[in-house]
């Protein structure tokens, strides 16, 4: 999507494991309460794996200095470890 610069469809998001589920409108409830309680049941050690890593990929150089950016709605991109703003 951010390569491309075009956007996607429910259908092609799950096809592409983007999202983990397309449910229809009338259904979202229900399915979300489903599937939050098939996670909740599961084991807890890869979910707490999963947050840490997570929160590591926000804590990068990058990331804090791309989060400081939009917060300051600065235009920002970077070309290898060069931060540049537009």
């Amino acid at each position: 999507m951010i390569f491309r610069g075009r956007y996607i469809t429910s259908e092609e998001a799950e096809r592409i494991r983007l999202v983990n589920g397309v449910f229809p409108a009338d259904e979202f409830h229900k399915c979300v309460l489903e599937s939050s309680n098939n996670l909740a049941g599961g084991s807890p050690n890869p979910l707490t794996l999963l947050k840490q890593e997570i929160t590591a990929c926000f804590e990068t150089k990058d990331a804090v200095e791309g989060i400081q950016a939009s917060a300051e709605s600065v235009n920002l991109f970077s070309i290898g470890n060069r931060i540049l703003y537009m």
